[in-house]
């Protein structure tokens, strides 16, 4: 989680230096998840009284937007039982 936050962060830098629309493809879905990971994991609300079970599915929400192939620091078994099966957002569009 924090490793693929530390790449978006990255790629916030050189989007600032050469723009958006220099990055690559992998660049931008980086960039996206540490848009995502700081608006959903990391800016708990004052009055959220979020649970570590609640605290881990967000973590697991962010991390099906990348592609498992890139989750090499997570164990297959545990990606396979608790990632979100559901639609994965295309990080390539902002919303």
């Amino acid at each position: 989680l924090y490793a693929l936050y530390a790449d978006g962060i990255k790629a916030r830098g050189l989007a600032r230096v050469i723009g958006e629309s220099g990055l690559s493809e992998r660049q931008i879905r980086y960039l996206r998840f540490a848009e995502e990971f700081e608006h959903k994991f990391v800016n708990q609300r004052v009055d959220e009284n979020r649970s570590v079970q609640d605290t881990l599915n967000i973590a697991w929400d962010l991390l099906s937007s990348i592609s498992d192939d890139t989750l090499t620091r997570i164990r297959r078994e545990y990606i396979t039982l608790y990632q979100s099966k559901k639609n994965k957002p295309d990080l390539l569009i902002k919303e």
